[in-house]
């Protein structure tokens, strides 16, 4: 019998001890997960923009000069520049992330810009005119 009962013991132990390790594991999952979107929230584009957005647009800019420098190498970017397959493939794909990083980085500005006039714009545009009507430009 006595036996049986540290067996039984052992067992009962080893559960308990299951128990809390999925409990752990639990409570690990959880918190990095927190941490995940703590980071993420934090890291995340839009919000570091609308935080800092004058260092963001001068960020963008240092970039862009950066990169419209580097690509240049002192040579006028209007002349084509002998290279072989590899590097003119290289170059196109260059020069279309810069166009795009441009469009995007313009794109986000005049999005900021918009979001602080839209409530001057909203406060006038939302009286109706004289005769109760909005005009075209309204629309």
């Amino acid at each position: 019998m006595a036996k049986e009962e540290k067996i039984n013991d052992i067992e009962k132990r080893k559960k308990e001890l299951q128990d809390e390790l999925k409990r752990i594991q639990k409570e690990l999952d959880h918190s990095i997960d927190e941490v995940r979107v703590d980071v993420s929230s934090k890291l995340d584009p839009k919000t570091l923009i609308k935080k800092y957005p004058l260092s963001s647009v001068g960020v963008s800019l240092l970039l862009g000069f950066l990169a419209g420098k580097g690509s240049g190498r002192g040579e006028s970017s209007s002349r084509p520049r002998s290279r072989s397959d590899g590097n003119k493939l290289g170059s196109m794909i260059w020069d279309e992330l810069k166009s795009s990083a441009t469009k995007k980085a313009i794109r986000v500005l005049f999005n900021y810009i918009d979001d602080i006039l839209e409530p001057i714009e909203g406060s006038e545009s939302d009286k109706p005119s004289q005769n109760g009507t909005r005009s075209l430009s309204d629309l």
